[in-house]
């Protein structure tokens, strides 16, 4: 039975269940804002055999007609870095962040109403279009959007994202720790003039940091994206977020009748109807290695809807119920009556949002509207900075609101190598929100950082209507990395390119096979991971005198990859 086949015969759904109520009243005076304010307690499913990707979140704002007014807020991955419109096909496989394969379908019920157009990125460089073939890798071209391979003549060292071979595992204070073990060169892309997506590009590339291989195009990469300013990181899962979701009203959208959606996604949610493993159609068209990233297309998006009333009365709402989901493709902004191919529990499709029961009654997404008066009190002072707890690939840091700041909150962003100003504040990345700790600090941790790296830090305090402080900011530099547990071959792969590459692959199953059977094995690994990083990042760099050094390593590891062919074919 197909897909289609089986939703057709489960049309029995549930029915959105918005719940309006009054808060107190207030008359607006001239100038007055209202600052609306939406929860949700977002929650993980059990894990596959790879951790899932975070959840990708949506909230925005229609009229009672359905027509889009305004984004809130929209997660980081897809607001800041490009997940729906990067290089690479969207079959490609997924990973850890890893940087290759556009998600048209990531959450497609805003991105069409939105109906934002945007040019689409595709896989290239300085080059592209066109390149023709890559002399560091071979015959293959480096525009190929169908392969995560062959693009050494057009990748460049990455602020963000990681190869799934450059990775740490390891515990941290007895929690587990999946952080860059070094830097990457990625295939940043290039636009195509013939087509359009309607998600950003990614914006947290400064035009001044280019590399060589760079397609001018990425100078034009952060001045289009016009959600960077309202991307947040990603809420921590099993708690209410705090603080929630603000969007502040002036005076000039008239009072009336408003609907509040929430659009939440997550990679690799299966179950039997949606491609679940091993049965999911793109998997042929896939050039991953099959030891590198995991299937994603899982159950759709769903949407979760509450009215709310605009006036002097103040109505908010909350919603126990999603209201539909999204296209699997992508290709529309559908928006499908719930039905029984959606998951109802255990965290996975309609339960990606916990149900809360508080004093309200029950409810996945709340709505409050609150007021204030701008101008009544001056913007607040600027927090402080300082750090702690600093580790290879972790940051602590710590803040403190100052006197006058009247209940105000913290934005925190974040970047690699480069002070963050108010021009580059919004194209930082998102910090998590920060908690409270012992007297009065708030505290937010930054994970997945590179060894030996400084890192910026900025901060502003944002009053209730949106008046700001102004910036303070600050820099760390993280420890020298401990390469004690890898995932990749350090050397090998910037010899050769790519882990994806058949070479790199018969020295990484020599490795398990072999040596990682025996003591003396498990200890010559460990001293090539100690060792390997500088010379494999002294390999893997743009120069000429670069290309020189990765053929005299291919040329030292040639006889090795035959003789290890043979033993671990």
């Amino acid at each position: 039975m197909s897909i289609r086949h089986f939703r057709a015969l489960c049309g029995a759904g549930l029915i959105l269940a918005g719940i309006p109520w009054a808060l107190p009243s207030s008359a607006w005076a001239d100038g007055s804002c209202r600052t609306l304010e939406v929860r949700f307690q977002p929650q993980g499913f059990p894990k596959t055999d790879r951790e899932p990707q975070s959840p990708q979140i949506a909230a925005w704002v229609e009229d009672k007609d359905g027509h889009y007014i305004d984004t809130l807020y929209v997660s980081r991955t897809t607001g800041l870095l490009g997940l729906g419109n990067r290089s690479g096909s969207p079959v490609l496989k997924s990973d850890f962040r890893w940087p290759y394969g556009k998600r048209p379908y990531v959450l497609p019920v805003w991105a069409h109403r939105r109906n934002h157009t945007y040019p689409m990125v595709v896989m290239g460089g300085k080059c592209s279009p066109n390149c023709g073939g890559d002399a560091h890798n071979g015959a293959a071209n480096p525009d190929d959007e169908n392969t995560v391979a062959y693009h050494g003549s057009v990748s460049s060292a990455d602020p963000f994202f990681c190869s799934p071979s450059h990775r740490i595992e390891k515990q941290v204070d007895g929690v587990d720790v999946v952080s860059c073990a070094s830097p990457f060169y990625s295939s940043k892309g290039h636009f195509d003039a013939n087509r359009t997506s309607l998600y950003p590009p990614r914006a947290d590339i400064d035009p001044t940091q280019l590399g060589a291989l760079d397609s001018p195009d990425l100078a034009r990469y952060a001045a289009m994206n016009d959600v960077a300013a309202v991307s947040g990181a990603t809420f921590a899962n099993g708690q209410v977020i705090n603080p929630p979701v603000r969007w502040t009203v002036t005076g000039t959208l008239p009072d009336g009748d408003y609907v509040i959606r929430v659009e939440v996604n997550i990679e690799n949610d299966f179950n039997l109807p949606w491609w679940a493993p091993g049965r999911s159609a793109h998997d042929e068209y896939s050039t991953w290695d099959a030891g590198f990233g995991g299937q994603y297309l899982g159950q759709p998006s769903v949407v979760y809807s509450v009215p709310v009333h605009l006036d002097a009365g103040n109505r908010g709402g909350l919603v126990a119920d999603y209201e539909g989901y999204g296209d699997v493709t992508g290709d529309t902004g559908d928006l499908h009556p719930p039905d029984m191919t959606i998951a109802t529990k255990n965290g996975s499709g309609a339960d990606r949002l916990a149900l809360v029961t508080d004093a309200d009654g029950n409810w996945r997404v709340k709505v409050d509207l609150v007021s204030a008066l701008p101008g009544v009190a001056p913007p607040p002072p600027a927090p402080s900075i300082d750090f702690s707890d600093i580790t290879d690939s972790t940051i602590k840091v710590n803040l403190r609101l100052q006197d006058g700041s009247n209940g105000a909150t913290l934005q925190v962003r974040y970047r690699e190598a480069l002070p963050i100003t108010d021009q580059s504040f919004d194209v930082a990345l998102p910090a998590p929100a920060p908690t409270a700790a012992a007297g009065g600090v708030l505290s937010t941790q930054l994970k997945g950082l590179l060894p030996k790296t400084t890192y910026y830090v900025a901060a502003r305090a944002q009053a209730a209507c949106g008046a700001t402080s102004k910036l303070a900011s600050a820099s760390s530099i993280t420890q020298l990395g401990q390469f004690t547990t890898l995932s990749g071959c350090f050397i090998a792969t910037a010899a050769y390119g790519s882990p994806m590459m058949r070479q790199v692959g018969a020295l990484r199953a020599f490795r398990d096979r072999t040596l990682l059977t025996t003591p003396i094995g498990k200890l010559l690994v460990a001293s090539y991971y100690a060792t390997s990083p500088p010379l494999a990042q002294l390999i893997d760099g743009p120069g000429p005198g670069d290309a020189a050094l990765r053929s005299l390593a291919r040329s030292a590891l040639g006889p090795l990859v035959d003789v290890v062919t043979r033993i671990a074919p």
